[in-house]
This record gives structure tokens, sequence and C-alpha cells, in this order.
């Protein structure tokens, strides 16, 4: 068992995971938390706060309005080394103690990230440059997955050569695990067929530059030949992953006989192992439940495929089934019976946010400044246009997501609140000069040390996206540890290592870094 839990719960043993596991949802079912992920700044201009937000003596809500860009010191908190809810000094000194206790507890909960030094693969093409149409963020992820995967096969006690890459969109990772020094035979599968045909691509034109250095290399008669090493294999398929695809896939593939030159012959033909790089959506569920099911399976049916082992990273989480697909462990589902919580579609969307890396670089702060003024400013828009129902936020969070459907705009846009008003408010059919008469003075939004009232809402909703974000990273803690869980508690100890594993540095923009991984001992 390998989880990187924070220091109030390390280190991880059946009863600190549980305390954990306990503890996050205890935090994120509490009242004031649970308002801030279901009140979305746009719902909010319309049908004001919480009344909790503003309560004496240390409310936020009216604290957050007497200054421009608070929001900031809620950044500086997050970033200073321990947030504490007592202290009076340092980043979260100048904060009302109701902000102070709710970023101590989340930064005490917080899953740490920190990835470490960790063995990486070298480039494909070997002279140090970047495999065609590769960023340096994939090339990154791609080099320490494909070392960590290559361990986790040979590692595993039952010799595994197949590797089944789901949702495997341009195919970086699996090319790298084909290739050398790995030279596994991989069934690479993505629903996309934009991204399979641009997988094929790539794939033909790696091909063409192995042949020309192939060539290339021959003509050194003085060097001695290098041992040559049987060559892996990739076949793409199109294919909507759900568990009864990817159980079928699998099982034609390994059923399908392979040229004999690629074959490992002492590793069973039907051993497999599934990885997943940002697997998005549902998919991440899916391999689980499919590793643990056909576990079982195969048990009964020696001659079905067998899972060796898995090794995914999972991507957004807004398109998993709330239904299903959290919580997924009997012991997340048992304790969460006293909390009720049920992860609406604002904690989904929130949880992949990652506000220790907003200042990472100079780039991502400009960024983060603009993400919040664009917030800001679509929700300022919907006091101009304020849907017509008046209920309250549902269990889903659906009736708060309601906004006009401005679309994508150019950052330009945002120069300013005037400039945006000239562009949205035709869009939204609003009488451009009709909205001097209702909103005032336009320029400055959020600057000035005399605030109108336009300018005192700007400020406010700032501080409340921050902290809806702030918050984020314990949504995603509370996921990750319950599909550890799950996997705990369907995979025998004694044959099955299982792991949670900080693979890639966020720092490089990886910000989902988080691999659950699993083998046979």
């Amino acid at each position: 068992m390998t989880v990187d839990l924070p220091p109030d719960f390390a280190p991880a043993t059946a009863e600190s995971l549980g305390r954990y596991a306990v503890q996050l949802l205890a935090f994120l079912s509490s009242a004031h938390v649970r308002s801030i992920f279901a009140y979305h700044p746009n719902y909010v201009v319309v049908h004001g706060p919480r009344p909790e937000w503003n309560e004496s003596p240390d409310g936020w809500w009216d604290w957050a309005a007497a200054g421009p860009r608070r929001w900031e010191l809620i950044v500086d908190a997050l970033l200073s080394p321990c947030p504490s809810a007592h202290s009076d000094e340092g980043a979260t000194s100048t904060l009302p103690a109701s902000l102070r206790r709710l970023l101590s507890d989340a930064a005490r909960l917080a899953l740490p990230r920190t990835s470490g030094e960790r063995k990486m693969d070298p480039l494909r093409d070997g002279n140090g440059r970047l495999p065609v149409g590769m960023k340096p963020k994939k090339a990154h992820e791609v080099r320490r997955m494909s070392a960590f995967v290559g361990d986790q096969v040979r590692a595993s006690s039952v010799k595994t050569c197949r590797i089944v890459d789901v949702g495997a969109g341009q195919g970086y990772l699996s090319r790298a695990l084909a290739g050398p020094p790995h030279n596994l035979h991989l069934l690479a599968l993505d629903s996309s067929e934009i991204q399979t045909n641009g997988a094929k691509e790539q794939e033909a034109k790696a091909e063409k530059r192995r042949s020309k250095k192939k060539k290339e290399s021959s003509v050194q008669d003085d060097l001695p030949a290098a041992e040559p090493s049987q060559p892996g294999s990739l076949s793409h398929v199109l294919l909507r992953v759900n568990p009864q695809s990817l159980d079928q896939a699998i099982t034609e593939w390994t059923g399908a006989s392979q040229p004999s030159s690629n074959e490992d012959n002492t590793a069973p033909a039907n051993a497999v192992h599934l990885v997943a790089l940002h697997a998005c959506g549902g998919l991440t569920p899916n391999i689980l439940r499919q590793v643990v099911t056909q576990c079982r399976r195969a048990t009964d049916d020696p001659s079905l495929w067998l899972p060796t082992g898995m090794s995914a990273v999972g991507c957004c989480y807004h398109l998993i089934d709330q239904t299903s697909d959290f919580p997924m462990s009997q012991q997340v589902q048992s304790l969460n019976e006293r909390y009720s919580l049920q992860l609406i579609a604002q904690h989904l969307h929130l949880a992949a946010q990652c506000p220790l890396h907003w200042r990472s670089t100079t780039e991502a702060w400009a960024n983060t400044q603009m993400a919040v003024k664009k917030i800001i400013y679509r929700a300022l828009l919907v006091r101009l246009s304020p849907p017509e129902s008046e209920s309250q936020p549902s269990e889903d969070g659906e009736s708060a997501e309601k906004a006009p459907r401005l679309g994508r705009l150019h950052d330009n846009v945002y120069s300013s609140w005037s400039a945006f008003l000239d562009v949205a408010a035709p869009k939204m059919g609003i009488e451009r000069e009709s909205v001097r008469t209702v909103v005032g003075p336009e320029e400055g939004i959020g600057e000035t040390n005399d605030p109108g009232e336009l300018t005192a809402q700007a400020r406010r909703l700032e501080v409340l996206h921050i902290l809806r974000c702030a918050l984020g990273p314990i949504v995603e803690s509370l996921i990750l540890i319950d599909r550890y869980l799950y996997l705990l508690e369907n995979l025998p100890s004694e044959e099955w290592q299982v792991d949670l594993i900080n693979l890639f540095d966020q720092s490089t923009g990886s910000a989902r870094n988080v691999c659950l991984a699993a083998r046979r001992r």
C-alpha cells in the first residue's frame, strides 16, 4: 500500500484511510462549504448571498467589498507554507476568522500532490527534440508514465507483454510503450475518429523516421552491430468505451494470433495491463470496474483474458456518472450514510482546479487573472438580464448554472467592463445605451477605493469564485481516495499491490497528476 496522505493522517493504514475519508466527507458536508459550492456567482447576482456569509463578527461577504482585489489575499493565504485558523501573522492575518478556518481546514485535508524526481524514458527520436506534435507538458507525462508502466509490467508476478491504452487519443503513450526500450504489444482504444486517425498518421510518420534512421546507422560499418530487440506492435481501434465494449475489444484482441516474431513466448497471451493517460469522464471508473470484474471471471474461467495490472491517471470529473461513479467503495458508501453528501455538477467542475500553481509562472498568473475577470463579467451581465426562475439552487446544481449563452469570446473583449458590454450586450438582446442607466459607471470594476454598487458586487463575486476554486482539490481528494479504497476492497492484498502515486510534476502544467496503480504481486 503506497499513498501519500496529508500529515495529520500519515502513514497510510486501514485506520488512517478511514479517518481521512470521514473528515473529507464531514468538511464537504458542512453548511458553509455546501453553500459555497451550490451558489454560483451567476445565481448570487440575482438572488443574493447566503446569510451565513456575512454573519458577525467574522463574516466575509462585506469584507470582500471593502477593498480592491481582496481575492488575491486568499490566493496568498493558499500559497503560504501553513495556513492557520488562529494566526494573526502572515498571509492569513488580514482575512476574516471564518475564512482562516476554512482555508486552514482545506490545506489540512487536501492530498499532497508533490511528485519529486521520478524515472523518465528518453524521447523517442533520441536527438533531444520533442517528437512531432508533442508539447513539453505531454512529453513530460508520456516519459514518466511509460517508464512507470514499464516498471509495473516487469514487477508483476504474471509476465505481461500486452497493454490496452484506454482513451489513447493521439497515441503518444501507446507509441512510447510499443517502441524501445519496452517493445510491448499495444491495443489503443479511443472513441474519437479524429484522434484515432491522427494517431495513425503520427505512427506512419514515426515509422518513416525510424526507417530513415536505420538506413543512416547501417552505413557506419566501424560500429559493432547492436543486439536486435524484438519489436512491439500497435493496433488502433475506434471504440466508444463501456464495460461491455471494453471487454469485447480485449477478448477479440487477445484471442487473435499475433506475428510469431512479435510474441514473447514466456508471457501468457491472455495477460493484459490496462493504462489510461488522462482518461476523461467515466473511463477511469470503467477501467477499475473492468479489472475487478474480470479478475473474478478469469478465476472461474482461465481461458478468459487476465488483468495483471492497471495504471490510470484520470482527467475531468464533470462527465462522470454522479449516481454510479461516486462513491465506488463500500467504505465511503457506508460512511456517507451519516453525511448524505451528493456530489453535484459544480463539485465536479471545480474538482479539477489547481490553485497551488496559479502563481507558478508569469503566464499562469496572467491566465488566472483573466479567468477571474471572465467569471465576474459574465456574472454581472446576468444581473442585467436575470433568469425568470426564482427557485433556489437544485440538489444537482443546475439552476445555479443558468447564465446567458454567450459562447466563447476573445480575451480582448475582457480588456474592460465597457468593452465587454459593447460585445456581450447585443448578443444577449440588451440595449447597450440602457445599460448605463442601470449600472452606473462602467470603468474600473473592482479597482477603485470608493466602490459603487457594481464594483462592490464584483469584489464579492471575485472572493466567492476564488473560494469555490480553493475548495475544489478537496473534492478531488475524496474522489481519488474513494477509488483507491474500491481497489483495496476488491483486489486481495496478498495477490495485489495497490498504490496511489503522484506521477507527474504539477508545475509542468499536469494538474491531474495522480496515478491509480495496481499490479499482481
